[in-house]
């Protein structure tokens, strides 16, 4: 169980509303989120000081490194319940805020498109999953291959019509 529950929801929902650019329920605007532009510590913190960081931006860093660094050496099936949510919001947040939802796909994060609209709507944030649910809709059957080269393939023979959609969504 997570101890800090309604503030890594919160802070959940803030990364991926403001690093897509829609505004969060009751804010009336956009985001101006950052990217991330340090690389994943060798050892990460241990999950009882990260949930001690005040500071949103290092929160997030430290969370991700710690989820990252995990299923690394787990993989993604053994994660939990939470770091898997964890783990799709970073992939989404790290890959579209730097090259679109045609990076997101074209990367490892894509493995998991279909998870990561769940992981959204287990959050509250389903404008953004509806956003998500668009770009994984252009592909065949709505079906984005969770093998990465089998994905590959499938974004290259994408039709124009289906990259403008996928550049109208970042």
């Amino acid at each position: 169980m997570i101890a800090n529950r309604g503030r890594l929801a919160t802070w959940f929902l803030t990364l991926v509303t403001t690093t897509t650019g829609c505004p969060q329920p009751g804010s009336g605007g956009s985001g101006g989120g950052e990217g991330r532009s340090d690389l994943p510590s060798l050892t990460p913190r241990p999950v009882a000081e990260v949930l001690q960081i005040a500071d949103d931006t290092q929160f997030a860093i430290a969370m991700s490194d710690r989820v990252v660094a995990r299923e690394q050496a787990v993989g993604y099936e053994q994660l939990t319940p939470a770091e898997r949510v964890v783990f799709c919001l970073d992939g989404l947040e790290r890959e579209v805020n730097n090259g679109g939802f045609s990076q997101f796909f074209e990367n490892s994060a894509g493995d998991h498109a279909r998870e990561t609209v769940e992981a959204l709507r287990t959050l509250g944030a389903p404008r953004v999953a509806a956003l998500v649910a668009q770009a994984v809709a252009v592909f065949p059957a709505g079906r984005p291959a969770t093998d990465r080269e089998r994905r590959q393939q499938q974004l290259a023979q994408l039709d124009d019509r289906a990259r403008a959609r996928l550049d109208q969504l970042d």
